[in-house]
């Protein structure tokens, strides 16, 4: 039988963050989402 410490961390999981990036409506680079954003631009329409 297992212990309750032991079932524990096998339930750990990890990540690893390698970079910074943006896919949105108002832009798909970090630095055409932000301009957009600052600018005020909005990707909201009727659809």
């Amino acid at each position: 039988m297992m212990s309750h410490e032991h079932n524990r961390y096998e339930l750990v999981r990890r990540v690893v963050v390698t970079g910074i990036g943006v896919i949105a409506p108002n832009g798909n680079t970090l630095e055409t989402f932000w301009g957009n954003v600052v600018a005020g631009n909005s990707a909201v329409a009727p659809v």
